[in-house]
């Protein structure tokens, strides 16, 4: 199966100081042993499923970043803490969360042509159109064959798959994938003390004082790998109204100190425009109808609270990750939205009183998604 890529914007802030070092947010609480012990479970458990499912069905989700991709990973997590080595764990952390998604993604696949095969009237050909090229071939050989041979093998790698997801990838039972990622975390947070000092450029003596670059980047690393935490899946249309039009705006620039700082209170209003694609599951490529996460609950993704602290921006969803520059301007994800572990695209100002955030008719998984958060202190 051909892997999904994913591009994700990381932002690399270098500030230039004659003076000290920023202070950065300490690290995530997870130990080198835990972290050491998650990535080797969840190693175990993927291999696990590679060799639990049948020939067949493996070719349809390997990957060939799987195969080595968690070890370098292991290795990286074991290395001192730099930023050139957390943007390579980072890029190497979203290889292997593409591949997580395909693979929940086909899960749901095969408990729906699981399904299929029990319904009456239900056609193994017309659901193939449907799929992806390689999937449509294996599942025209199933039709090939006895239709209860069919469904016991759809059954068993059903039935897998949705072990591994569950037990591994599913962070609302707080899965081997998530203790990873809080372990990615730690590492990007630690790598954002990394300095290095460069020489003034001046030969002999008394050159005048060493520049020091504070690479802040991996501060922004760290958000995105909180986005992995929460993903919204439920389908909550009464959250939503349709309205169209206009493009998110993202500005940038300045050199002061942030005046935001503290704890403010998020309200959230959002919109879904459900794109052609998405018109009808019956659709070759359909992806997902409007799709937002069920407000409610402790940490209810339409009134959340969000605490800031220099650049970093952070709630309890986290709903709302991204970053926030030296002159008030916010650039983020809303993952309260749509399907995808980072929903839209939003940007904005944050005060020391309050702010607007907003993303105006934003593409996300075939929809477009309007979403306008308003902070109060």
């Amino acid at each position: 199966m051909t892997s999904m890529k994913r591009c994700v914007a990381i932002t690399l802030i270098v500030v230039f100081s004659l003076g000290a070092t920023p202070v950065i947010p300490a690290a995530g609480a997870q130990s080198q042993a835990n972290c050491d012990a998650a990535i080797e479970r969840l190693d175990v458990e993927t291999n696990k499923l590679s060799s639990d499912l049948d020939t067949d069905v493996r070719a349809l989700v390997k990957d060939e970043f799987t195969e080595n991709g968690l070890k370098e990973i292991r290795n990286r997590l074991k290395e001192k803490p730099a930023s050139e080595a957390a943007f390579d764990l980072r890029d190497k952390w979203q290889k292997f969360n593409s591949w997580a998604e395909i693979t929940k993604a086909f899960a749901v696949t095969m408990d729906d042509l699981s399904k299929c095969i029990n319904t009456r009237g239900c056609s193994l050909l017309d659901f193939a159109k449907r799929q992806n090229k390689a999937t449509e071939l294996w599942i025209q050989t199933l039709a090939e064959g006895s239709l209860n041979d069919a469904g016991q093998r759809v059954a068993k790698a059903a039935s897998i798959l949705k072990n591994y997801v569950g037990r591994t990838l599913n962070v609302a039972t707080n899965g081997t994938l998530q203790a990873v990622n809080s372990c990615v975390t730690r590492f990007e947070q630690q790598a954002t003390n990394t300095t290095v000092n460069q020489p003034s450029g001046k030969s002999g003596g008394g050159g005048g004082a060493a520049k020091t670059i504070v690479l802040v980047g991996a501060a922004v690393g760290a958000g995105l790998a909180a986005a992995e935490l929460t993903k919204p899946k439920d389908i909550d249309t009464s959250g939503f109204t349709t309205t169209g039009g206009g493009s998110s705006t993202n500005t940038g620039g300045g050199s002061s100190t942030p005046t935001a700082s503290g704890t403010y209170s998020a309200s959230v209003v959002r919109s879904c425009t459900v794109g052609s694609v998405n018109s009808s599951p019956l659709n070759p490529g359909f992806i997902e109808p409007c799709n937002g996460a069920t407000a409610g609950g402790s940490c209810d993704p339409l009134n959340f609270t969000v605490t800031v602290s220099g650049t970093t921006v952070r709630d309890c969803g986290p709903w709302l990750t991204g970053t926030l520059q030296s002159n008030g301007q916010f650039t983020g994800n809303y993952n309260g939205s749509c399907g995808s572990s980072l929903g839209p695209a939003v940007s904005g100002t944050i005060t020391s009183t309050g702010g607007t955030i907003t993303g105006t008719n934003v593409l996300c998984r075939g929809n477009n998604y309007t979403i306008s958060i308003t902070l109060r202190k």
